[in-house]
């Protein structure tokens, strides 16, 4: 049978014909898993089909009409699942090994990663969660649209993915300008595109790294300014040596001052038990990532969720839009259950 074969397509389709024509676009769109085993994307396209077509009899219409709304659900599955690939996923390669990965891969929409991970191992991490913030809201924007094609799991995708990359994202911000150690010329770690942000290799201790800074700063602070005033006095420029003296003197001195300044700052915010702002960023990180945590199922609280975002909201964390609007419809539904993965899936 060929969809639409013998079938005028405004005739009103009844429920046995809609699901059979359902059925045949899907198997004709989605091509099964090389290897035997669950497919993500087949099940999720399954479970649209039964919404594409439960809508289509609601508004008594033909083929020509369930087709659209199947092609408009692919759509958005595809969308979201480009959007959230791995690399090597949506790139085409003659090596059979990897075709075979890269197959694999076609039938996962997504796949949770840890941002305290991917922290820890750099922007190279597997674990990492990077796409295009701009395409990925048109798509859910595109989703929301449509509100009869509300599914679980795709709220759960979206507000999952986009709660990853915010994280991944900021953890690499910190990493860059916050994490203690010597700056470049731009104010960044220096060590932070060196050792491809992984936190283990920017926070090691290097004797050798160690032994120029102490070097630069005894010629810097010591060497060449005493030298510099020896030469005064001995070559008889008595007048420029202590011109010299005195302003590496009050150089030394303010220096001096700043340093105890600083430190009896810190001494009194631990005394009045205040934290210490550099700490500040790396403790919110520590909080946004509560909110990922909270979305672990198999069964979410959509409430906690929210009150988690809300509180590092508060304290300076910015969440996508798409975010909450997702979070919220998800609220609106059930407050206190969420189960992304219906039928144990």
């Amino acid at each position: 049978m060929v969809v639409g074969e013998d079938r005028p397509e405004s005739d009103v389709l009844d429920v046995y014909q809609a699901f059979s024509i359902a059925r045949e676009w899907i198997d004709n769109t989605i091509e099964q898993p090389s290897v035997l085993g669950h497919s993500q994307t087949r099940w999720l396209m399954d479970d649209l089909g039964k919404l594409c077509v439960h809508e289509t009899i609601r508004h008594g219409e033909g083929e020509g009409q369930l087709c659209a709304r199947l092609v408009s659900a692919w759509d958005i599955v595809h969308s979201i699942w480009f959007a959230l690939a791995p690399s090597y996923a949506t790139s085409f390669r003659s090596d059979e090994e990897e075709q075979d990965r890269i197959d694999k891969a076609r039938h996962v929409i997504w796949h949770r990663r840890d941002p305290l991970k991917a922290y820890r191992e750099g922007y190279n991490s597997p674990s990492q969660t990077s796409f295009h913030p701009e395409d990925f809201a048109q798509t859910v924007a595109d989703y929301l649209e449509q509100s009869w094609l509300r599914h679980p799991f795709i709220d759960w995708v979206i507000v999952d993915a986009t709660v990853s990359r915010e994280l991944c994202s900021y953890g690499e911000e910190l990493k860059k300008h916050w994490l203690p150690g010597r700056r470049d010329f731009v104010g960044m770690h220096h060590r932070y595109f060196k050792a491809a942000g992984n936190l283990e290799v920017m926070s090691k201790f290097d004797w050798n790294e160690a032994f120029e800074r102490w070097n630069a700063w005894f010629w810097c602070g010591l060497g060449l300014p005493v030298g510099a005033i020896w030469a005064a006095f001995h070559f008889n420029y008595s007048d420029l040596g202590w011109w010299i003296a005195g302003i590496y003197v009050t150089i030394v001195l303010l220096a001096l001052t700043l340093g105890v300044v600083r430190l009896l700052g810190r001494v009194l915010r631990w005394a009045r038990g205040k934290p210490d702002p550099r700490e500040r960023p790396f403790e919110l990180w520590t909080e946004m990532y509560e909110v990922w945590r909270r979305l672990e199922g198999p069964v979410i609280n959509p409430q906690r969720v929210r009150d988690a975002m809300q509180a590092t909201t508060e304290r300076g964390a910015v969440w996508d839009s798409a975010t909450w609007s997702v979070i919220d419809r998800v609220i609106g539904i059930d407050p206190a259950v969420w189960v992304p993965h219906p039928q144990g899936r």
